[in-house]
């Protein structure tokens, strides 16, 4: 009943771990912090297995640049996100992340939103050159403009 935890997997409750309530422990004489924790074996193996996805690391840095965009309020999260991967997965498979880095709702302003939008390109073989940078942060730009959204100024 102290700080514990449940894990679960498809709905179904795996395990639990928490720590030793400080009465408990004290009537124990225990000095140290103890955790505890059960794992249901026989709940996991009625799961499916599944293939973890990973991807290779780079060797190479990543680049972040950061969009400020007013978007109107009817556009959502899942429309951008949708876009996005849809750009990534098609024409730029070096952008490798993005990700919403601040939301602000101007006073008085109903129809729209301020829109801090965070991407990130990776290659896997090489240092990524200013051309390819700038021509894919217009390609994101321009995704994220046909959806209703307009760069800052």
């Amino acid at each position: 009943p102290y700080r514990s935890a449940r894990v679960s997997a498809d709905g179904l409750t795996a395990g639990w771990f928490g720590q030793i309530h400080p009465k408990l422990a004290a009537d124990r004489k225990l000095k140290a912090t103890v955790f505890v924790g059960e794992i249901y074996l026989d709940r996991l193996f009625t799961l499916p297995l599944t293939k973890p996805a990973v991807r290779e690391l780079s060797r190479f840095q990543p680049v972040r640049r950061d969009f400020s965009f007013r978007a109107p309020s009817r556009l959502g999260w899942s429309q951008i996100d949708d876009s996005l991967a849809a750009l990534a997965t098609k024409t730029i498979p070096e952008l490798i992340d993005w990700r919403v880095r601040e939301i602000r709702q101007e006073p008085g302003v109903v129809d729209e939103y301020a829109l801090l939008l965070g991407a990130t390109f990776q290659a896997q073989d090489r240092t990524l050159r200013d051309q390819e940078l700038q021509a894919w942060s217009a390609q994101v730009v321009d995704t994220v403009s046909a959806l209703g959204a307009r760069l800052r100024s």
